[in-house]
């Protein structure tokens, strides 16, 4: 039975009450109550693709189950975004392949009868025609898909140096140079110039440049609604990637509408407690926590964590939402609920294989926060300087989010008397902004005046005055005099 005998289809499984056919214990009647749904509701959910691509990662020989990890991925992604899946192609050939070899003398005898071959031929045929347009998408996504994999790496390789703008490129000006062939060599494929615009958007903010990041979010959110139509699961996607640039900006309110619209799209077409209304409900909190809707981010990024402890097995989203939910609870003054969602969090994180060290950074500057806040500044002091280093080994020391955990660093040294420390973290900031911004911007001003700043609370005003007025003067010539 194991070598040979087909699994059940997972919606008939489902709906099996006898002892036999329990799953895990628990009746169909348990089990769709765990998803807060009934048997034929689950039953119907599951039949079509979501039991075909069951149905074909359990098939018994290897060649006929999915080559790889990737692949099943990609049908999963399929399923989720309403493209037609591969583990259908081909299905009803497989099946009755199956029953000849189970069957093979009913089956031979039975080759006598010419009607039933007939029969037979005419299904077949009429499965191939029916998904001759899924083959054509699915061919032409996997193209896509190549194009675009293609052109990153053309464009960071430096495989075509003679093309290039010179021989040696910044990553800044990586970007941008991708971004001028994006506009001038996708011009007529504008799915894929959405896909790459939002990749270098991404690509923009991580090399310290939130304004042209969100730029370029803009750009390809438009692209998508004419391309998609604008309640498209790829406008919800492109919405949600375009909220965080927001918020790395610290455009709240663009964040709220992005993220609000990207959740208003999804509820209207997937059912509660479906996985990706748990992604917009996470953004959309952290933009409300963002401009400071406390207790509106905590109700939704509680409904985030229920959704996401219903799948527990998921580890990255279980912990994306303990975190996103830990600053709300420090903010509301909960401190114990706080770190308990730190204490549980940041340890998954570290173990996850999806961890960025990038958020690992902003975690802990997060927990450094809360025992600043208890006046445990040595702690907090400990965690800023890991904090820190992680930011600055990936991302360089003039990352706006390294010079704004080397203030925060800068601070608490300060306020645990440790004020050389402190000064000496200032000017390695005041020295790095110099090096990433030209003179008089406003960003090495806001750095110098956090040194001005320390310099003044401990009394050296001689050295405190030409700094603090270095960036005055910066101020009111980028940002007008008021």
């Amino acid at each position: 039975a194991v070598l040979e005998d087909p699994a059940l289809p997972a919606s008939r499984a489902v709906t099996r009450g006898s002892e036999a056919h329990t799953i895990d214990g628990r009746s169909p009647e348990d089990v769709a109550r765990l998803r807060r749904t009934t048997p034929p509701h689950l039953q119907r959910t599951l039949s079509g693709d979501l039991d075909a691509i069951l149905s074909k990662a359990l098939r018994k020989r290897p060649e006929d189950r999915y080559g790889s990890i990737e692949e099943l991925r990609a049908d999963l992604r399929r399923y989720l975004t309403g493209f037609p899946v591969h583990a259908r192609e081909g299905l009803r050939a497989y099946r009755a392949r199956k029953f000849v070899r189970r069957h093979w003398l009913p089956v031979g005898a039975a080759t006598t009868v010419g009607v039933l071959l007939i029969t037979f031929s005419l299904v077949l045929a009429r499965a191939n025609r029916d998904t001759r347009l899924q083959r054509d998408l699915a061919r032409t996504e996997a193209e896509n898909a190549q194009l675009v994999v293609d052109f990153l790496a053309d464009v960071f390789r430096g495989s075509n140096p003679t093309d290039a703008p010179s021989d040696t490129l910044t990553a800044a000006q990586l970007v941008t140079w991708g971004v001028e062939r994006i506009d001038t060599e996708f011009t007529d494929r504008p799915a894929i110039q959405s896909e790459l615009l939002l990749v270098m958007a991404n690509a923009r903010a991580n090399v310290g440049h939130p304004d042209e990041a969100r730029a370029l979010a803009e750009r390809s959110v438009d692209l998508r609604r004419e391309v998609f139509g604008p309640e498209s699961e790829e406008v919800a996607k492109a919405l949600l990637s375009a909220s965080q640039l927001y918020r790395v900006g610290r455009a709240f309110d663009d964040a709220i509408r992005a993220s609000g619209e990207a959740l208003r799209i999804r509820e209207s077409q997937l059912s509660d407690g479906h996985p990706q209304i748990g992604d917009a409900l996470a953004e959309y909190g952290q933009a409300l926590f963002g401009a400071q809707f406390t207790d509106s981010a905590g109700v939704i990024l509680e409904r985030t964590l229920a959704i996401r402890q219903e799948s527990p097995d998921d580890v990255n989203l279980l912990t994306s939402a303990l975190l996103a939910l830990a600053p709300v609870r420090r903010a509301q003054g909960r401190l114990t609920e706080a770190e308990a969602l730190y204490t549980e969090g940041i340890p998954r994180y570290r173990g996850s294989p999806g961890m960025d060290v990038g958020d690992l950074g902003l975690h802990l500057n997060n927990l450094a926060y809360l025992h600043r806040v208890r006046g445990d500044y040595d702690r907090a002091a400990t965690l800023y300087q890991e904090a820190l280093e992680l930011w600055s080994d990936v991302y360089g020391p003039g990352h706006t989010n390294s010079l704004m955990i080397g203030s925060n660093l800068a601070s608490v040294l300060h306020l645990g008397g440790r004020l050389d420390e402190a000064a000496e973290v200032l000017e390695r900031r005041v020295a790095t902004a110099e090096t990433q911004w030209p003179d008089g911007h406003w960003r090495v001003a806001s750095v110098t005046q956090g040194l001005g700043d320390l310099l003044l609370r401990t009394h050296e005003y001689e050295r405190a005055e030409p700094v603090l007025r270095t960036a005055a003067e910066a101020f009111s010539d980028q940002l007008g005099p008021l």
